[in-house]
């Protein structure tokens, strides 16, 4: 074991200076100068209907806020919930299930929530009719059509 060949070294010094984790806690983040708000709220229905994708910008925040989401039918029936805790994007994508058979081309509402220490900073409603837009045309197409696929 004699034998072992010297450890290489690279050609240039490498210095490591590792930061303590705890000094990684204690950056300074600029402070909120008004309570966070939702800048904008998207919803796009999947081509099978029984799933819709959720699209949010928030405004900056430098204390972690809570995501209220609730999805109801033309009914007013909750159909889907989501709760997101302390979430740490501005932006948020989610998809939310529908629990019941879809209801094509009519009026849909989904409901947001920002909410922090008990109280809720931002509400925002969002009607949408329940028609997949197709993202290359932007209009609304048939999800049980054949697509010629070049």
């Amino acid at each position: 074991m004699e034998d072992r060949k010297e450890q290489q070294r690279p050609p240039f010094p490498i210095d490591y200076e590792l930061t303590p984790p705890d000094q990684l806690a204690d950056l300074d983040l600029p402070e909120e100068t008004t309570p966070p708000v939702i800048e904008r709220l998207e919803v796009f229905p999947y081509p099978d209907l029984t799933r819709v994708w959720v699209r949010m910008q928030l405004s900056y925040f430098n204390r972690l806020p809570n995501l209220e989401l609730y999805l109801y039918d033309p009914d007013g029936q909750l159909l889907s919930d989501m709760l997101l805790v302390e979430h740490r994007n501005f932006y948020v994508d989610v998809t939310l299930h529908l629990r019941a058979s879809p209801r094509p081309g009519e009026r849909y509402r989904l409901e947001v929530f920002l909410i922090r220490d008990d109280g809720v900073l931002d509400h925002k409603v969002h009607e949408f009719d329940l028609t997949f837009v197709d993202p290359r045309t932007g209009t609304p197409s048939d999800p049980t059509a054949t697509r010629d696929t070049p």
